[in-house]
């Protein structure tokens, strides 16, 4: 009795030997819809995790270029003229990449700023702190770089000089 009952298991086990094709592809399936919801997001809180590190190196580099100001009386013109550099490797006196690709950049005209933005060159989303003014802001272009803005400054969006982005400062 217990080899007839072994052998009818056999029997079965060796007819389904694995999945069948539609179980396979329901399975594929469901994979490609997990992805495509939770890559787009991931994406989004990987650019929001670099402009938060940009945000708190920007403001390292601002308090140094207020040290600068305090020093000698004039805004600063390049990251030489600051006591700290931007975290990477130095392209020039006005421009570093950091190892998380994020490009600073250093712009001596009206008082100066200092950019930073995620490389390669990311236009949704610039992080800028102008000396003159002393004000640091987000600025969004896409929607996607508006959502990022206003996560990270928590203030609304007002007009910007710079045409074609929206603004939100930092408090």
């Amino acid at each position: 009795m217990t080899k007839k009952i072994y052998n009818a298991c056999l029997a079965q086990a060796q007819r389904r030997r694995g999945f069948t094709l539609i179980e396979l592809l329901v399975v594929v399936l469901i994979i490609g819809i997990l992805a495509a919801v939770a890559v787009p997001q991931y994406n989004k809180t990987v650019k929001k995790t670099k402009m938060t590190e940009a945000v708190s190196n920007i403001r390292v580099l601002a308090e140094s270029g207020k040290r600068y100001l305090l020093t000698t009386g004039d805004y600063p013109q390049s990251f030489d003229d600051l006591d700290v550099s931007p975290p990477g490797n130095k392209d020039s006196s006005v421009s570093y990449t950091s190892s998380s690709k994020i490009n600073y950049r250093f712009h001596n005209v009206a008082g100066g700023h200092i950019e930073a933005e995620h490389s390669p060159r990311d236009t949704t989303t610039h992080i800028m702190y102008y000396f003159a003014t002393n004000t640091l802001q987000c600025m969004g272009i896409t929607q996607e770089g508006k959502d990022i803005c206003a996560n990270l400054t928590g203030s609304p969006a007002q007009a910007c000089a710079e045409a074609g982005y929206t603004c939100y400062n930092f408090k």
